[in-house]
């Protein structure tokens, strides 16, 4: 079936009356919308998501040649709920639709639980290699978007492999050819690469992957164990096990995202586990075989007993370290970090040669891109003589696991260990209308705060959006702004930004607006 939606945008009235005078008699003899009286408005009125099951319900009865008719539709009728209802229930609507088209893969995870399961008679479901395919067309994109970006800022793109003749040449070889380069500035930006675990025997390489393989997987193991329950563990876990694979999580520390404040690791645990992911924490992976029926053997180690699982493949996600690029840099003088085995760097991130600088995760610092980005735009301004420094306080960190979860700055845990007197607001997502109408009401926002200053210090986040909602308390916390700052910012409705100025409302004596325990 394929069906087609009419942008809600920018549709004059004469769109609306022209196509939609027809349809209307459908709608109402055919989608039961007369049955809407005023008593179940008011219900409506109070219980958004009631109107979404009862939509979800009445669509899913539909004809197939109908369901064209309410799509296009629905520019219009999401103007008369807005009337009649409000803007949370159209909301509602709009979701509907928007699932019905396959628009997100986002909004069929929301709605399809409690809306609908069929349309027009057949499962809804996925297709692994169209998925693949999908996530292909988008790298290709963005990657040529580079390309073209370069070209078109006269900048000239060498590959091949690269070695550090000295601190002013750089030598490029590919297929046996060989190009120098000079230069009187250089930046270092190699990378980082997987940390491997020597525990896997020779015959089970065939079963182990990393996070680059597991996006280009043929086809979808039937089970999968994640060594590591760090960043890139769990969100392979949350997306393998939403394709319905089996996940096991082998996780060495007390918690999966240790770093987190407690109350979240409790909190993403608990929906791991709904999701039907399996997680052993204080556990040792210790060994790696493969079994005479083509399967992977994992042998781990939890407390006092030793235990086994089989899986068709095995993810290796115990982190990640500097990748010097074999660029033999110590031989040039250039200093490493001890501690994280990256290149040593000032605030400026200058190496310790003079005119060559480095940035990314080769540096040790930090292994997020959007801090590595940073990190160069303060690389390139020092090199121009415009002096500039790296500060690592307010970088967000955004994972992408089901809720979402998103910290900056400081933790409650952090302000404990330095025995840092704080003070922290929260909001649960259960009591924001966008949430409700998502169906997605796991969560809570967290503000921490400096009780003399009221500046705001860092933030965590777990619910929907998180990764989007971080970026105003980063910019709050980047910036010294206040909580009283924050609260006098107008937040639109119906969004997932209000819980932030909730949040925020809490820090105060009376707290929040709309929430009370």
């Amino acid at each position: 079936m394929k069906v087609f939606i009419v942008s809600t945008a920018h549709l004059t009235h004469d769109i609306f009356t022209s196509f939609l005078a027809p349809v209307l008699p459908l709608l109402i003899d055919n989608f039961g919308l007369s049955y809407f009286n005023s008593s179940l408005l008011n219900i409506v009125r109070k219980l958004p998501s009631l109107f979404s099951l009862l939509l979800g319900s009445l669509i899913a009865k539909l004809d197939e040649r109908y369901l064209h008719y309410l799509i296009a539709a629905a520019p219009l009728i999401t103007s008369i709920l807005m009337s009649l209802l409000g803007i949370i229930p159209s909301y509602n609507y709009l979701l509907l639709v928007l699932l019905l088209v396959g628009f997100s893969s986002s909004i069929f995870h929301i709605l399809a639980p409690t809306l609908i399961k069929k349309v027009s008679g057949k499962q809804v479901g996925f297709n692994w290699s169209e998925i693949i395919d999908r996530k292909d067309k988008i790298v290709t994109q963005l990657t040529q978007g580079i390309d073209s970006l370069l070209s078109k800022h006269n900048v000239e793109l060498i590959s091949g492999k690269a070695q550090l003749v000295d601190q002013e040449t750089v030598r490029v070889t590919k297929d046996k050819e060989e190009v120098e380069v000079d230069s009187e500035k250089i930046i270092l930006a190699t990378g980082s690469q997987p940390v491997e675990l020597p525990i896997v025997n020779e015959n089970a390489e065939k079963h182990l992957i990393y996070s680059k393989q597991a996006l280009d997987l043929d086809e979808l193991p039937e089970e999968l164990v994640i060594i590591g329950g760090g960043v890139i563990g769990l969100e392979f876990a949350f997306i393998f096990s939403q394709l319905d694979v089996e996940v096991t999580v082998v996780e060495y520390l007390d918690d999966v995202l240790s770093f987190l404040d407690g109350d979240l690791t409790a909190e993403i645990t608990k929906e791991a586990e709904k999701a039907g992911i399996n997680i052993y924490t204080k556990a040792e992976a210790q060994d790696i075989k493969s079994t005479t029926d083509n399967q992977a053997l994992v042998k781990f180690k939890t407390e006092n007993n030793e235990n086994y699982v089989t899986a068709d493949k095995v993810l290796m996600a115990v982190g990640r370290k500097p990748d010097l690029g074999g660029l033999e840099i110590e031989k040039l003088g250039i200093e490493l970090n001890e501690k994280t085995g990256g290149i040593k760097v000032d605030k400026s991130m200058k190496t310790t040669m003079d005119n060559i600088y480095d940035i990314g995760d080769v540096t040790g610092k930090t292994q997020l891109a959007h801090a590595a980005s940073h990190q160069g735009i303060v690389a390139v301004k020092n090199i121009l003589g415009q002096r500039a420094e790296m500060k690592y306080s307010a970088i967000p960190t955004a994972i992408f696991t089901n809720p979402e979860i998103a910290v900056v700055g400081l933790t409650e845990e952090e302000a404990e260990m330095e025995s840092r007197e704080i003070k922290v607001g929260k909001f649960p997502v259960a009591a924001n209308g966008k949430a409700l109408t998502l169906v997605e009401t796991t969560g809570v926002v967290k503000l921490i705060a400096d009780p003399e200053s009221d500046y705001v210090l860092g933030a965590a986040i777990i619910g929907p959006h998180a990764t989007d909602l971080i970026a105003e308390v980063t910019l709050a916390v980047n910036n010294q702004l206040t909580t009283e700052e924050v609260i006098e910012t107008i937040h639109a409705h119906p969004t997932s930004a209000e819980s932030i100025h909730e949040a925020a409302l809490d820090l105060r004596p009376e707290g929040s607006l709309h929430y009370a325990e």
